[in-house]
C-alpha cells in the first residue's frame, strides 16, 4: 500500500490546582502550616522531562515557614539563579530524602554558611554537603521560608526521594486529597499499523470521543481492524474545584487478560527524559497550542510500552505489553477494558469492542476528480452492495458520514471473475482524510481504506496489476518531485517520483509483493 502518515513532535502543559486537607494519618507532617493548595502533581510534564514532586501554593507570598515533615538532618544546600533556585535536602529518619525548592532563605544558620562559600568562590552558586552532626532537625521543626527563587511564582516544591536519589509520589506517603470522584475519559487515540508494530512503522491515527459519566465511558463504534493497534487515552481526575489532574494508574485489559499497567508511582533521574515513552506526544501536538504549559487538558497516556523504554512505571510489564496484534479470524470481536485510576484509588473503566473484518481490503485502482466531486475506483473479488464512506479535515477532528453513489461491474482478473467497483461522492473543498469500507449481500464488511483528498488542480492516478503498478501524479502547483511511501505486509520503502512533464511525475513499482497494496498517497 503506498501509504501516508503523521510524525509530529510535541508541546504541551499542564496547569493543576486543588485545594483540599490532607488526610489526618499524614505519614510525614504537611511542609507548611497552611490550607494545601496543589498546582502541579507528580510526573507532570516539565520542557521534556516529568515533575518530580509536588508544587503548593503559597497564597501569593513570600517568606511562609517551612517545616521538616520527619526527624533527620539537613545533607545538602543549593543556590543557583535557575531550576529549584535556592534549595534545601534533608535525610530522614527512614533514609529518604526530602527537598523543598525555591526557597527565600534557609534556617538553622545556613545562611551563613552559605555566604562564606559565596564570598570565597565569588559566584552565587553554591552546592554544599553537610554530616548528620552538623544541622540535625526535628519532625516540626522550622528550616526555611518559601519564596519563587528560581525565576518561578511563589511557591513550595517538595520531592521526597529513595534513599537511591529517585524520585517518589508523595501521595503515597500520606499527602492524599480528599477526593472521591472517579477519573474522567475524554479521548481515545488508535493507531492502526499493517506490517507489524514498531514505532517507526507508518500507521493511521483515528481519535475518538468518549461516551459516558461518573465511572462507566465507552466508544460506541466497534473498531474495525485487521492488523497491530496501539491505544492512548486522554483525560484524568477533576476534583472538587474543578481542575483536572492526570491518571495515576491506567490498565488495559484484552478479554479480560491484563496485558498492560501503568502507574505513576515513582521515577528515576536516569530515565526522567523519556516523557514521550509514557505520554503520546505526536498525539498531543495535533491539538496545537490549544492549551497552557502543565494543563492536563489533552494529555495522551500511551496504554503500551514502547521497545527499549526504562521507566519505573510498568511493573512486571516490558517492552510491546499493550499492543494488541490481529487475531486473523474473520468476524471475531474481542473486548477491550480500560481502567484509570487516581491516588484515592478511585477508578473508572472505558469499555470499546474490536473486531476482525470479514472482506479483504478492497485494492484501489484509481483516485482522482475535480473541484466539485471525487471518484474512486477498486477490486473485489465479492460484489459490494453497498460502501460507507467518511471524511475528516484533520487527523484530531472525528470522522463523519458523507453520501457516496457506487457502482459495479464484473471483470475478467486472471481467468476468475472479479468486480471493478466505482465510487462518486461531492468533494469536501478542502483537503482531509477520507476512508471508506464496503458491505457485500451478507452484510459484512470490510476494513477501512484511508485516503489523503488531493487539491482539486492536481491529480493522481494508479493502475496496472499486482506485478506492475504505474502512478502518475499531477501537481499543476509544484516543480519538486514528490516520494511515494510503499508499504505492505511484506516491504516498505520510499520511491522517488521521476519528472514526466512541467508539472507532472511517475513511478513504476513492480514485484509480486504488491498484490494488496491498499493505501496511497
Amino acid at each position: 500500500m503506498i501509504y501516508r502518515s503523521y510524525h509530529v513532535a510535541i508541546g504541551f502543559a499542564l496547569i493543576l490546582f486543588i485545594s483540599s486537607p490532607i488526610l489526618a494519618d499524614s505519614y510525614y507532617i504537611w511542609p507548611l502550616k497552611i490550607q494545601p493548595e496543589l498546582t502541579s502533581k507528580f510526573c507532570d510534564y516539565r520542557a521534556g522531562h516529568f515533575h518530580g514532586g509536588l508544587d503548593i501554593r503559597t497564597q501569593g507570598r513570600i517568606g511562609l515557614p517551612c517545616y521538616a515533615i520527619d526527624d533527620g538532618y539537613v545533607y545538602r544546600v543549593n543556590t543557583s539563579f535557575r531550576g529549584f533556585g535556592k534549595a534545601l535536602y534533608l535525610k530522614l529518619k527512614d533514609g529518604r530524602i526530602a527537598v523543598y525548592g525555591h526557597l527565600s532563605d534557609f534556617g538553622l544558620g545556613l545562611d551563613d554558611r552559605i555566604l562564606k562559600g559565596q564570598l570565597k568562590d565569588k559566584k552565587f552558586d553554591q552546592d554544599l554537603y553537610f554530616t548528620a552532626s552538623e544541622f540535625p532537625v526535628k519532625k516540626g521543626q522550622q528550616v526555611a521560608l518559601s519564596g519563587q527563587s528560581g525565576g518561578s511564582a511563589p511557591h513550595l516544591h517538595l520531592e521526597i526521594r529513595s534513599s537511591a536519589n529517585n524520585p517518589l509520589n508523595p501521595l503515597e506517603f500520606g499527602y492524599g486529597i480528599k477526593d472521591n470522584s472517579s477519573p474522567q475519559f475524554d479521548d481515545l487515540a488508535i493507531r492502526y499499523y499493517q506490517k507489524g508494530y514498531s514505532p517507526a512503522d507508518p500507521c493511521e491515527i483515528e481519535i475518538l470521543k468518549a461516551i459516558g459519566s461518573g465511572g462507566g465511558f465507552s466508544i460506541p463504534d466497534t473498531i474495525i481492524s485487521d492488523g497491530y493497534l496501539t491505544l492512548s487515552v486522554s483525560g484524568g481526575d477533576r476534583a472538587s474545584a474543578g481542575f483536572l489532574y492526570g491518571f495515576y494508574g491506567l490498565k488495559l485489559l484484552l478479554d479480560d487478560s491484563l496485558i498492560f499497567q501503568m502507574v505513576s508511582d515513582s521515577l528515576s533521574f536516569n530515565t526522567t527524559r523519556e516523557l514521550t515513552y509514557v505520554r503520546d506526544l505526536e498525539l498531543i501536538r495535533m491539538f496545537g497550542d490549544q492549551k497552557k504549559i502543565d494543563n492536563d487538558e489533552n494529555i495522551f497516556f500511551r496504554l503500551y510500552i514502547p521497545p527499549h523504554a526504562e521507566q519505573f512505571f510498568w511493573g512486571k510489564f516490558g517492552d510491546n505489553a499493550g499492543v494488541i496484534p490481529p487475531d486473523n479470524k474473520n468476524g471475531h470481536i474481542r473486548k477491550i477494558e480500560i481502567i484509570g485510576l487516581d491516588e484515592n484509588r478511585n477508578q473508572s473503566s472505558l469499555i470499546l469492542y474490536v473486531r476482525s473484518p470479514e472482506l479483504s481490503e478492497p485494492q484501489p485502482l484509481s483516485y482522482g476528480g475535480n473541484a466539485a466531486s471525487r471518484i474512486f475506483n477498486f477490486q473485489t473479488l465479492v460484489r459490494p452492495i453497498a460502501v460507507k464512506m467518511q471524511y475528516r479535515r484533520s487527523p484530531e477532528a472525528a470522522f463523519r458520514n458523507i453520501k457516496a453513489n457506487m457502482s459495479s461491474k464484473v471483470i475478467d482478473e486472471n481467468g476468475q471473475s472479479a468486480f471493478l467497483n466505482t465510487i462518486k461522492f461531492m468533494a469536501t473543498g478542502a483537503s482531509g482524510d477520507y476512508r471508506y469500507r464496503v458491505v457485500d449481500a451478507s452484510g459484512i464488511t470490510s476494513a477501512w481504506v484511508y485516503v489523503l483528498d488531493l487539491r482539486s488542480n492536481e491529480r493522481l492516478t494508479i493502475d496496472g496489476s499486482p506485478d506492475f503498478l504505474r502512478v502518475k501524479f499531477y501537481s499543476g502547483v509544484t516543480s519538486i518531485a514528490p516520494t511515494i511511501m510503499v508499504t505492505n505486509s511484506s516491504q516498505n520503502f520510499e520511491l522517488p517520483m521521476v519528472a514526466d512533464g512541467p508539472e507532472s511525475f511517475e513511478a513504476d513499482i513492480m514485484g509480486k509483493a504488491l498484490s494488496g497494496i491498499t493505501k496511497f498517497k
